[in-house]
């Protein structure tokens, strides 16, 4: 490996890293692990190479997030314009169907409605007072907001069922 090498041309540790990767679990076994950490800190210069290679993986981890976000938006726009344009089909067809008394013939379509019924909660303040038996609620999963519970402790120095724990975390700048 050379001093030179740069953010885009990280192949050679990218390599090393995933022929290394077990098939099956994706992780890198601990003895392999510590065999590329041991070998890509011989020296300053392939530390640097590390390191690079780190910010590497740091920007193709925030690539793929703001894919996903991309993506997200891109699946919610397609819902909205198919909701949309079923919400304003739906009275034709029916209103077609009622006055042919047979399904709507579009091309290699046949259109048609059916009639069904859904509940709208009108005041969930109910839910919170018990007017409705169990089996009608899902539970719903609360997670613990750590940055709130941290600040608890550092003011109280104490918070039942939880505690700091001093870490080391690696900075590369």
């Amino acid at each position: 490996m050379s001093d030179d090498l740069t953010l885009y041309d990280c192949e050679m540790i990218k390599r090393q890293f995933a022929d290394a990767v077990d098939p099956e679990t994706g992780e890198i076994p601990t003895e392999a692990m510590e065999a590329l950490i041991k070998a890509n800190t011989t020296s300053l210069a392939k530390m640097e190479g590390l390191c690079k290679y780190l910010c590497h993986l740091d920007h193709y981890v925030a690539m793929g997030k703001s894919e996903l976000d991309r993506i997200g938006k891109l699946v919610k726009a397609a819902q909205n314009r198919q909701k949309s344009i079923k919400k304003f089909l739906t009275p034709y067809v029916d209103a077609e169907r009622q006055r042919l008394k047979r399904p709507v013939e579009a091309g290699m379509f046949r259109l048609s409605t059916r009639r069904s019924q859904s509940v709208t909660i009108t005041d969930p303040t109910l839910f919170e007072l018990g007017a409705f038996p169990n089996e009608s609620r899902k539970k719903v999963f609360w997670e613990p907001d750590k940055e709130q519970i941290k600040a608890y402790i550092k003011e109280h120095d104490h918070h039942p069922g939880a505690e700091l724990t001093d870490k080391t975390n690696l900075v590369i700048k």
